[in-house]
């Protein structure tokens, strides 16, 4: 997780940063229209229209000016459109020599108005759902009957944007400080803490090798231990070892040898084709491939067959002292579940076949007879 100082959007702090005034806001969830920096440049609807061409000149952040006929407000008049119909043939000669209020009735449109205690989000909102000739338009922030104030929507979008980055900085340090107080929490709130906590605890699949992890093996272990038990039906282990794997990580780099496992745990995974078989990553280098309903030649069966689909992969160690290709030891076991027995010893003896199997030599599988 990005810690809350991280620029993790790095063009918004640019655009941000362009707006020192901006920059500096602190803003929250329920901020409101009138803590941002609006614009109250006022024109009289008898002067001429270069007046409007001179203030958008000396300002190139002004969005729009006010326009009065005495201390009537009669609207607003944005630099977008003003800009654009100068462009017009003739505008300038027209227009910027004439009152402005003639300019007024050529440019007039709808204005979104909305109080200063209106929220930040909510306005947003109102802005993006206008009609698509009037999307880019500045709003008319009002103040009292009197004031009336220009809002540039880019100022409105950014601070948008910089109060969800400042949200999201903010649950980043409260759930900090919630961790460092779970302890301290009253009982509903700490079950309520475990109960979440367990459930990110049941992720079942290894992140590295995407086969089932240890926790999610072992639970399966129990469940198929129990379900055998009763019909009295045999249950296999085997435990591979990938031969000289800390050889192979010093060689070839540990990116080289992640993506090794990877390849390893999808070859055991193809030779596992029933939904009752589970491939899981045991630890390290080792994986399980656990067979219910697997008598003790099924499994030996598909020992042969993960080694034989190993060698065609034919993945590369250099280093290795038992094979110029990267190699498996397996250890086998099987047994039929009792009550007598927990479903530790299967592990156990499948444990002991692989170290017997390393004892001789590594690659090759070895069957527990205990």
């Amino acid at each position: 997780m990005e810690t809350p100082d991280d620029p993790k959007y790095p063009e918004i702090h640019s655009l941000v940063a362009s707006f020192p005034i901006l920059e500096s806001l602190e803003l929250h969830p329920h901020s409101k229209l009138k803590i941002l920096p609006c614009y109250d440049t006022t024109v009289q609807s008898h002067e001429m229209g270069q007046v409007i061409m001179d203030a958008f000149e000396r300002c190139a952040h002004l969005p729009g000016v006010i326009v009065r006929e005495e201390k009537e407000v009669l609207g607003i008049i944005s630099r977008q459109r003003f800009l654009s119909y100068m462009s017009q043939p003739y505008s300038l000669e027209l227009y910027l020599q004439r009152p402005i209020r003639r300019l007024w009735e050529m440019l007039n449109a709808s204005v979104l108005e909305l109080p200063c205690e209106y929220g930040i989000t909510q306005a947003v909102q109102e802005a993006l759902s206008r009609p698509y000739e009037s999307l880019y338009e500045p709003l008319a922030v009002r103040f009292s009957e009197q004031v009336l104030k220009v809002l540039d929507l880019h100022i409105l979008l950014l601070a948008q944007s910089k109060l969800l980055i400042e949200i999201t900085q903010l649950q980043a340090k409260t759930q900090a400080q919630l961790q460092q107080k779970n302890e301290r929490l009253e009982a509903t709130e700490v079950a309520l803490k475990e109960a979440n906590r367990e459930l990110q605890k049941q992720a079942t699949q290894d992140g590295l090798t995407e086969v089932s992890n240890r926790r999610q093996f072992d639970t399966t272990l129990k469940r198929e231990w129990q379900r055998l038990r009763r019909s009295r039906q045999p249950l296999s282990l085997l435990i591979c070892d990938v031969d000289e794997f800390k050889r192979y990580n010093d060689t070839y780099g540990h990116q080289a040898g992640d993506l090794c496992l990877w390849e390893v745990a999808q070859v055991i995974n193809s030779v596992a084709k029933r939904p009752s078989d589970l491939v899981s990553r045991y630890g390290g280098e080792e994986f399980t491939l656990l067979l219910p309903d697997t008598p003790l030649n099924g499994a030996v069966e598909v020992a042969t067959l993960i080694r034989q689909t190993l060698q065609v992969q034919n993945i590369p160690h250099q280093s290795s002292r038992v094979s110029s290709r990267v190699t498996l030891s397996i250890g086998i076991s099987c047994l039929i579940p009792t009550g007598n027995v927990s479903p530790e010893v299967l592990v156990q003896q499948a444990d002991l076949a692989l170290y017997e199997a390393k004892n001789q030599g590594r690659d090759r599988a070895v069957i527990s007879y205990k």
